[in-house]
């Protein structure tokens, strides 16, 4: 649902591990945005989306998934790490 958030974090595996998340229901935003400076990208989680982050990308950069009320379908989130 649209009030389940997510905030800004990153998740550091040590060496080189990649995360894999599956989203799967509603469609959500999701956030990226750099450790330092005013880079951020947005965009659409939608239904069967699959998002890899490489360690590279957990060091430089955190994600989230924002509040987004209007929202009334249910969402699940499966990750999987690799180290």
């Amino acid at each position: 649902w649209g009030f389940s958030t997510l905030a800004f974090l990153r998740i550091w595996i040590k060496g080189k591990g990649v995360i894999a998340s599956l989203s799967l229901g509603a469609t959500r935003k999701f956030v990226v945005k750099s450790k330092q400076g005013d880079e951020k990208y947005e965009f659409n989680l939608n239904s069967g989306n699959l998002v890899v982050m490489d360690g590279i990308t957990q060091k430089y950069y955190k994600h989230a998934v924002p509040k987004q009320p209007k929202i009334a379908e249910p969402r699940i989130n499966l990750t999987f790490r690799i180290s």
